[in-house]
């Protein structure tokens, strides 16, 4: 996956250097602007699923053509910022990014905290530029572009692990972007087309998770067959996808709950059978537990 990035900086040789490390060390899409005005267009822009999204906006304060409040009575400095501006944007279209403030010598570090306070719900770090930018790209700002481009899909039946599955949703929320964990529950409007909607929800997932009980592959509507051997079951259609999608899948074993063997799946769903698995225990253990998955999920996703 390439990460894209918009820089919004217009010291040329400072975005240079910064437009180099995203470029050169980690693979990024870059894209440079110099004005909060080119900024605005490219942020609209991104709401259309032709241009795509940008995983990382990093922005400057003081950009070409900002009012000298030097001159001016009565004015804050941050009411006349092109930087601002783009935070403005930024927030009437926020899909999640992660914008980062770019600090220099005309505003203040006091400053620029007040504004990063006012916006914190897309300004997620502060640079200043007299620090090691490098260190602050490769030690902090790429690794939480990782954390928070991961997108998970949790697949589970209601009727062997609900309460089970709200711990582990409500853990997952607290370590990735809630609007980047994708839970039928919650995802799926009324009306929708539940079919539609899990193949778009699983297109745009990295990790799918497969929450698997003592009951999963036994529960059955008459007592007759498993339900997983339904044409129309939901869980089977969404770990088929998963499947011809080629998503990463994790089963997500609960307490004592163990895999379901080749026979006891359909032929379509058998490769879950050989998918390595993770235990998550109720109690004492369940933070353990928890870690350790969000471990595996960073790990084996961040170079995907």
């Amino acid at each position: 996956m390439k990460y894209r990035v918009l820089i919004v900086e217009d010291n040329p040789q400072f975005s240079e250097v910064v437009a180099s490390i995203f470029d050169e060390e980690l693979g990024y899409e870059v894209t440079q602007v110099d004005t909060a005005r080119e900024a605005q267009k490219l942020l609209y822009q991104s709401r259309n699923p032709d241009h795509g999204r940008f995983d990382l906006i990093i922005t400057d304060m003081n950009l070409k053509g900002d009012v000298d409040v030097s001159a001016v009575e009565h004015v804050e400095p941050a009411m006349t910022l092109g930087g601002l501006q783009v935070l403005q944007s930024l927030r009437q279209i926020h899909d999640s990014e992660i914008c980062v403030i770019l600090s220099g010598q005309t505003l203040s570090m006091r400053e620029v905290r007040r504004i990063s306070k006012d916006y914190s719900d897309i300004v997620f770090e502060i640079i200043d530029k007299g620090d090691d930018v490098y260190s602050e790209i490769m030690g902090k700002i790429h690794p939480m572009v990782i954390r928070n481009s991961i997108h998970l899909f949790l697949s589970y039946r209601r009727q062997d692990s609900s309460l089970f599955t709200d711990r582990i949703y409500d853990s997952l929320l607290q370590e990735f972007n809630s609007k980047r964990v994708f839970r039928d529950l919650d995802s799926i409007g009324a009306g929708v087309d539940f079919r539609e909607a899990i193949r778009d929800a699983i297109r745009q997932s990295r990790a799918v998770l497969v929450v698997i009980g003592t009951e999963w592959a036994v529960i059955s509507r008459d007592n007759t067959k498993p339900r997983l051997f339904e044409q129309g079951d939901y869980v089977r259609l969404e770990i088929e996808e998963a499947l011809r999608q080629n998503k990463f899948i994790i089963p997500v074993l609960l307490d004592t709950a163990v895999m379901p063997t080749p026979d006891q799946l359909p032929v379509d769903i058998v490769p879950l059978a050989y998918k390595n698995a993770i235990r998550v225990r109720q109690g004492l253990d369940f933070a353990n537990d928890m870690k350790r998955l969000i471990e595996e999920i960073e790990k084996s996703l961040s170079g995907a």
